[in-house]
């Protein structure tokens, strides 16, 4: 009986959440306006440097009023001359900034000529963070938006997500399946993984079976973990080790997993090897 009443509750709280995601689908694209600032004030917070950096190269903010968030999103200068218009979708870490994502994944989209589109999914309060679905709902408006206003081709884009953004991109990456949209060629999670003792409601329900026994199928990820974490130390590649079981055992498929023994919580973004190396895969899995 209690478990009954608990999947009751549980559904209840996923159609509300599904609202929220039919209320984004309902936006007026050509309402919304590129800024310098943003409705949480996030760009208050963002060190003044790492603002400049990333307002000097031409990102902007993107208020989502209904959402209560926004995004940033960066466009190379000859994107609309280009035959592959492809995105890169980003996720901060814990207590994070979208604009500090952009900064971090800046060097290699002028490399490589793709827009940046980086959601705040963190609210400005402690533990205060999208649910999965919700922060899907964004994403999903973001690569709207830059369809409608740059062309881009949302079916060419990857995520790249950190630390706790990292761990939430697993059910993030189900929702872009289970909703048929299938935009993300490849997910790019690093040093956030699965915990083992205990998983989060959402690992908890795929283990049990509630969305099938294969419903990561067609999704790829490829994952790092630094075994110097500084938070975590070896646990962190312990859950990323954990979230690969995970994945291939519920159909995705592993591009690489890299356990660097050296490697940092930062590891992935200060090793240009590893970084490049989730930026080719990302390129090859979007040239068709």
């Amino acid at each position: 009986m209690l478990k009954r009443f608990c999947h009751r509750i549980a559904w209840i709280a996923f159609f509300f959440t599904l609202c929220v995601v039919v209320s984004a689908f309902a936006t007026d694209l050509g309402a919304l306006r590129e800024t310098t600032t943003d409705l949480l004030g996030i760009y208050q917070r963002t060190p003044v440097e790492q603002m400049r950096r990333v307002l000097d190269d031409g990102a902007r903010a993107v208020d989502l009023v209904n959402l209560g968030t926004f995004f940033v999103v960066w466009v190379p200068p000859d994107y609309a001359a280009q035959e592959r218009k492809r995105v890169l979708v980003v996720l901060h870490g814990s207590e994070g900034s979208a604009y500090a994502g952009v900064d971090a994944e800046l060097e290699y989209a002028k490399k490589h000529r793709y827009i940046l589109l980086s959601v705040q999914w963190w609210l400005g309060e402690p533990e205060a963070y999208l649910p999965a679905l919700e922060t899907y709902a964004v994403i999903e408006l973001a690569l709207r938006y830059a369809s409608e206003a740059y062309s881009a081709d949302p079916r060419r884009s990857a995520l790249v997500a950190f630390s706790r953004g990292s761990a939430q991109s697993f059910e993030i990456t189900y929702w872009d399946r289970a909703l048929g949209n299938g935009y993300f060629a490849l997910t790019i999670a690093h040093s956030g993984g699965i915990p083992i003792d205990h998983p989060p409601a959402f690992t908890q329900r795929l283990l049990a079976g509630d969305f099938g026994s294969a419903p990561l199928t067609g999704a790829r990820f490829f994952l790092y973990c630094g075994m110097k974490d500084e938070e975590w130390g070896i646990a962190q590649c312990e859950q990323m080790g954990n979230a690969e079981r995970i994945v291939t055992a519920y159909g995705g498929i592993i591009e690489r997993l890299i356990v660097d023994p050296e490697g940092s919580h930062q590891g992935y973004r200060r090793n240009p090897a590893w970084h490049e190396a989730g930026i080719e895969a990302f390129l090859r899995l979007t040239v068709d």
